[in-house]
Parts: C-alpha cells; structure tokens; sequence
C-alpha cells in the first residue's frame, strides 16, 4: 500500500484562490487522510459566521463567544488572526 499524497490545496492569507501551484501557507497535516489545518482567510468569513452562530457552537465554547455571531464578529476574528 502506498502513502497518501500530501494534498497542498489551501487558501492564501488575503483570500484569493487555491491552486496546487500556489507556495503552501502554514498547513498542517492530521492523522485524517483528508483533513488538514490551515491559516484563516478572509474567504473563509461566511463559513465562519454560519458555523459561529449555531447554538450548539456557541452553547459549548467560553462565556466570552458571541451569540449571536455576527458579521463585526467575524471582521473583528479575522483581522486579529491575520495580524503579525
């Protein structure tokens, strides 16, 4: 059996497109064949608000996350990960 192929798919930091040719972003591999952990992008913003504002996310996370989460929340979330 060969090794899984190391997937480079991944959004660059100021939003734009993935392609396989794009230089790799922080990415870091996990023990699931197809997940990996990369970098917020500002891409990622309506995912990140459908996601945050689900009760079941909120009723399980600190007494400091907002709900509901809204658009300023997730402005506010990206511009502090994308800070150096």
């Amino acid at each position: 059996m060969s090794a899984p192929a190391k997937a480079s798919f991944h959004s660059d930091r100021d939003g734009g497109q993935s392609t396989i040719d794009d230089p790799p972003a922080m990415v870091l591999p996990t023990s699931l064949p197809s997940c990996l952990l990369r970098p917020w992008a500002l891409a990622d913003k309506e995912s990140l608000i459908g996601n945050a504002n689900n009760r079941n996310v909120w009723r399980n996370l600190t007494e400091s996350f907002p709900h509901p989460y809204t658009e300023a929340d997730a402005d506010k979330w990206l511009s502090f990960t994308r800070s150096p």
